[in-house]
This record gives C-alpha cells, sequence and structure tokens, in this order.
C-alpha cells in the first residue's frame, strides 16, 4: 500500500474523502454532513470535523456557504469547488484501486 493509499484509510483523510462525496452533485447542510458522517459508524472522531472542513476550506476544495433566508443564523452549507472536484476523482480512483486490491487478496486467501 502506497502512502496515499494508507493517508485514505486515516480518519480525518475519510472524513475529508466523504465530506466532499457528499458535496459532489450539491451543496450539502454542515449538519446532515455531520450526521452522515456519524451514521457510517466508521472512523468517526470527535473534534476532527471542523479542522478537516478548515483544511479542505483552506486548499481550495469547498467552500462555506452563509445561511439561506429561510435558514436558522446558525444553518451553513458546504459546497465542493473544481478544485475539490478533481481531488475528489483523485481519491475515488485511490479508492477503487485499494478495493481492487482488497479483493483480490481476499480471494486469493480464499482459494487456499
Amino acid at each position: 500500500m502506497d502512502n496515499k493509499q494508507a493517508q485514505l484509510i486515516s480518519n480525518e483523510h475519510f472524513i475529508a474523502f466523504y465530506t466532499l462525496l457528499l458535496c459532489k452533485n450539491e451543496k450539502q447542510n454542515i449538519n446532515r454532513v455531520i450526521n452522515e458522517l456519524k451514521a457510517t459508524g466508521v472512523l468517526w472522531v470527535e473534534g476532527i470535523f471542523f479542522p478537516t472542513v478548515y483544511r479542505l476550506g483552506a486548499q481550495g476544495f469547498i467552500e462555506k456557504l452563509a445561511p439561506q433566508a429561510e435558514d436558522s443564523p446558525n444553518t451553513s452549507y458546504l459546497h465542493i469547488t473544481e478544485a475539490g472536484k478533481a481531488q475528489l476523482a483523485q481519491w475515488l480512483d485511490h479508492w477503487h484501486q485499494l478495493q481492487s486490491k482488497t479483493t483480490y487478496i481476499i480471494d486469493q486467501a480464499e482459494q487456499k
């Protein structure tokens, strides 16, 4: 497993990946993103989400949007940028490679 694939399975990188994936087709309410991440039951660690969102913003991958008129003032949205879409495509490629390699390893082990 190369370094990029190892990074993808860390808590912070999984949260970054899944956040971009959730925002892929439309802006997302930040609370919905948090709830979706928690619902995965995988790799949720308190205190990582907002620093990860900040880092994604600093890297130009997402934008935090202000509340809409019909929302409460505390509601925020996340919107993926073109750079974020490019990064997501790269991460998806790495995930597919990892999935393929994992399937191969499992298949080989089950044949023994």
